[in-house]
């Protein structure tokens, strides 16, 4: 009787194992296809704000998509913890439908063998959140901002238009009739920027070239027309000739690294003799803060999830409103830490709450999961 006794109860342990891992690669799919899904649509409207990158500096689609591609990181870190959630409760409402949870439960599942799954799947995605946070993120929006200003800066791009003529502050006129890559054809380019000697190149052809100072253009089988102080013009023709673009190159001066271009060890130790370090040093702090405690809000979706598909009493009607209260819950947990971030450049008193905010609804959950005292009506369903 012994021995059939500890069959039953290694197979019994061997069966809720099973479960547990089936818990844990359903919910992990059903994350992945989420992320994705919200994933696509959160680039889809950061793209938006990066279609001036097309029209006003005249970017092909190739630098719009690395620049969109690169603020990805920032934007995924705010789709993270509704994700997880989501399919946190997808899956688990998914078990309880088909009874899953009420079998495994009455063969002895405890609390903790149901939710260890979910919060081992919350630690991974903190990791790997918290990796995103710290270096991911920092680096993407650096590059982001190398990107902008190399799009935003382009003289070539912005001058050499196809059938426009197009003008800068420092007096240069460009006309190019066709335009096919970097390959010109009828080139019109007046250099007024000397109003005592203004020149102008005309060509029948011409190549876009990288000078290290910047961009040029050679001109091919064209001529030059100057005019000299007493009015007289002077025409010297070329096979080929070159005009470097460097000079009208626009300059921009924001070359100072934000909060969120910023690595950890920058935003804690500011260099107390940069004027615009000292002057951002409470925004630079709860960057910081809030970049650490983010992650912890994955934890609190995951025992917001099991309180939202487990617990309650049996409904005929369903647990919409249940849901939903727990939805709310979690959505309005997210906007808080937002806004406390927000808030604490200004009063940094408040860093503390991004840190008191998570912990405390992690634990307060926590407490009202394993209690089990709102859990156990649910296994008490009417014959």
């Amino acid at each position: 009787m012994q021995v059939v006794y500890e069959k039953n109860t290694v197979k019994v342990q061997s069966l809720m194992l099973q479960f547990q891992r089936y818990i844990f690669s359903s919910t992990l799919r059903s994350f992945l296809l989420i992320m994705s899904v919200l994933g696509v649509l959160a680039l889809l409207s950061q793209g938006l704000t990066w279609l001036d990158i097309l029209s006003e500096n005249h970017q092909n689609f190739l630098v719009y998509g690395k620049i969109t591609l690169l603020s990805a990181p920032k934007v995924f870190c705010l789709i993270i913890p509704p994700g997880l959630y989501l399919a946190c409760l997808v899956t688990m409402r998914r078990f309880h439908a088909n009874s899953e949870i009420a079998v495994v439960q009455a063969t002895g599942m405890t609390h903790w063998q149901i939710a260890s799954p979910l919060l081992r799947l919350a630690c991974f995605v903190v990791i790997v959140h918290l990796i995103i946070n710290l270096w991911v993120q920092p680096t993407a929006q650096r590059q982001l901002r190398e990107a902008l200003l190399e799009a935003r800066t382009d003289v070539a791009a912005l001058l050499l238009q196809a059938g426009q003529f197009t003008t800068t502050q420092s007096g240069l006129t460009v006309y190019t009739r066709e335009r096919e890559g970097n390959e010109l054809r009828n080139l019109m380019i007046s250099d007024a920027s000397d109003p005592d000697q203004p020149i102008d190149y005309l060509a029948q052809f011409g190549q876009i070239t990288a000078l290290e100072r910047g961009p040029a253009i050679i001109l091919e089988d064209g001529e030059i027309h100057q005019e000299d102080a007493e009015g007289v013009i002077s025409i010297i023709t070329f096979d080929q000739y070159l005009i470097d673009l460097s000079p009208f190159q626009r300059e921009d001066t924001d070359t100072v690294l934000k909060a969120s271009d910023r690595y950890l060890d920058e935003l804690l130790n500011i260099d107390e003799t940069h004027y615009v370090d000292v002057q951002s040093k409470a925004d630079f702090q709860a960057e910081a803060h809030h970049r650490l405690t983010d992650p912890l809000l994955n934890i609190a979706a995951v025992l917001i999830a099991l309180l939202a598909s487990l617990s309650g009493e049996y409904r005929k009607k369903g647990y919409g409103r249940q849901i939903s209260l727990y939805s709310g819950s979690i959505f309005a947990l997210i906007l808080l830490h937002i806004l406390l971030r927000s808030e604490a450049e200004n009063l940094p008193a408040l860093n503390i709450g991004l840190w008191i905010l998570p912990l405390f609804t992690i634990g307060l959950a926590a407490f009202t999961y394993f209690s089990g005292h709102r859990l156990k009506p649910l296994l008490k369903r009417p014959v």
